[in-house]
């Protein structure tokens, strides 16, 4: 064996080893428990709506302001559901 073939041989040893030491690792390691999604209630999302299109209005005319509150209405809603 070449002296150059023995430097492979040698680091991917070492590279497989440490691979080794990894997986073994990660698999004792126990991984959080997946959450089931939880959605929002009709009263929530009547609620993002009304909040959200309230603070939108422009003339009693629905702006792109209004929409965005409403998706963010949603979303904070969601988030606090699921955090």
């Amino acid at each position: 064996m070449t002296p150059q073939e023995h430097k492979w041989v040698e680091t991917n040893n070492s590279l497989c080893a440490v691979l080794r030491q990894v997986h073994d690792v990660l698999a004792l390691s126990p991984l959080p428990p997946k959450r089931e999604w939880v959605g929002l209630t009709d009263e929530e999302i009547e609620s993002a709506i009304s909040d959200g299109f309230a603070r939108g209005l422009d003339n009693g005319n629905v702006s792109n302001r209004a929409v965005i509150n409403y998706v963010r209405g949603i979303e904070v809603k969601l988030k606090e559901r699921n955090t």
